[in-house]
């Protein structure tokens, strides 16, 4: 198992951490891992989840969500993260996201050498 935790600064505010981020975390923590990363169970929030196991599986780890287990759900009015307040705050959030990241993975198809 690898879990990615929160940084906490000094004056106890989190530090955010993007999606990217974790995924390219958890790619480095098991790439030391013996025999190779593995297959990544992918545990995240449910209206999350997708682009979370896409965003794992675009850092080079066999990603999939779990079967038969429901994701957290529940959104927190007092987030440090205004769009995940709400959950209609956080799907148009979560759409641009995702058409960004189809945006960069067309280009670099399209023009690999830049």
């Amino acid at each position: 198992m690898t879990s990615i935790e929160p940084l906490i600064a000094p004056d106890g505010t989190i530090t955010y951490l993007s999606t990217d981020g974790v995924a390219a975390q958890v790619a480095e923590a098991r790439k030391r891992v013996p025999g190779g990363a593995g297959i990544a169970c992918v545990i995240g929030f449910r209206d999350h989840h997708k682009r979370c196991v896409q965003t794992t599986r675009d850092r080079g780890l066999k990603a999939y969500a779990p079967r038969g287990f429901g994701m957290p759900h529940t959104y927190d009015p007092e987030s440090g993260q205004p769009w995940t307040r709400r959950r209609d705050l956080y799907l148009v959030n979560d759409m641009l996201a995702q058409w960004s990241a189809l945006r960069a993975k067309l280009m670099a198809e399209a023009f690999p050498n830049g």
